[in-house]
């Protein structure tokens, strides 16, 4: 399975501040996280931290690298190849802390996807106001992917098309 990854990281109440951008395309999804701080594409800003991005066949995993704020995180996963996506849902989300009474703890959280895509986006209410921020620091937030299960038939199938394709290339 191959993706396109990016990451934006941002203060939209803010519009003299650019995006923290981080990027990865046709990128092969394996073991370990597929977008990483190494995949800093963009950061006028100099802003710190951001969240790795770790995707396999049934789950998207959302892991802080270190405490921080933002005012919208965007995580954006397109030209899924291998799988075609179902559904996207939450398992498991504690990655905002709304608790520290400093921040604002209105925000949202969208999430849509179409067969080859994700898309995630938390976001607070009202951007206006320059202390409503979402705070990450050592939760993580778990997305279960419903793909459907690969058909046996089509994979016997397609290893025989293979099997044939490498014995006319001997010759």
């Amino acid at each position: 399975m191959r993706a396109d990854f990016a990451e934006e990281l941002s203060f939209p109440g803010f519009p003299d501040q650019f995006p923290r951008v981080l990027q990865a395309l046709d990128r092969r999804v394996g073991r370990g996280p597929e977008l990483t701080e190494a995949d800093e594409f963009s950061n006028p800003s100099s802003y710190v931290n951001s969240l790795i991005v770790d995707l396999d066949r049934t789950a998207l995993t959302l892991t802080p690298t270190a405490l921080d704020n933002y005012q919208q995180i965007d995580i954006e996963i397109t030209h899924i190849e291998g799988e075609r996506i179902l559904d996207v849902a939450v398992e498991s989300d504690t990655l905002i802390d709304p608790g520290d009474g400093l921040w604002d703890d209105d925000y949202t959280r969208e999430i849509s996807y179409g067969p080859h895509s994700i898309h995630i986006v938390y976001a607070v209410a009202d951007f206006s106001d320059s202390f409503n921020r979402l705070v990450f620091s050592t939760g993580t937030a778990v997305f279960a992917i419903t793909a459907p299960e690969p058909d046996a038939a089509w994979l016997g199938c397609a290893a025989l098309a293979a099997l044939a394709a490498r014995k006319l290339r001997r010759g």
